[in-house]
């Protein structure tokens, strides 16, 4: 009885972890799917920047840049009240500085459209 009921909790455990990996595989290329998504979506949106005229893309520019000023401005603000260090606001700042300045060098359409498949961006959310 004894070799009856470990045969059963092995076949059990088994059949438990196949069930488990084939789950983990399919969720494996859905995320793979979503990324593909993603990345196409960001493509698209790239060639449509790249056809505007420069002046166009300056505005953009200069809208990202004024976003960054102002997030500059709070990074310090949280500073002063001593929410975040020094330390902190300034690595924030230059990694703030350095992202607004590295998208119009590259030119790469301002905003934070990269794509992260963590992150879902317009028009490629099921719902």
């Amino acid at each position: 009885m004894k070799r009856f009921i470990t045969f059963c909790l092995a076949a059990l455990m088994a059949f438990s972890l196949t069930v488990t990996a084939f789950a983990a595989e399919s969720e494996g290329a859905e995320k793979n799917k979503k990324a593909q998504d993603t990345e196409a979506a960001f493509e698209d949106m790239q060639s449509k920047f790249d056809a505007l005229s420069d002046s166009e893309k300056q505005a953009l520019y200069d809208l990202s840049g004024n976003i960054a000023d102002a997030q500059i401005l709070l990074i310090e603000k949280y500073r002063d009240l001593g929410l975040i260090d020094e330390s902190e606001a300034e690595e924030i700042v230059n990694m703030t500085q350095e992202m607004n300045e590295k998208s119009e060098s590259d030119g790469i359409m301002p905003g934070g459209f990269r794509p992260r498949p963590h992150h879902e961006l317009p028009g490629t959310r099921e719902d």
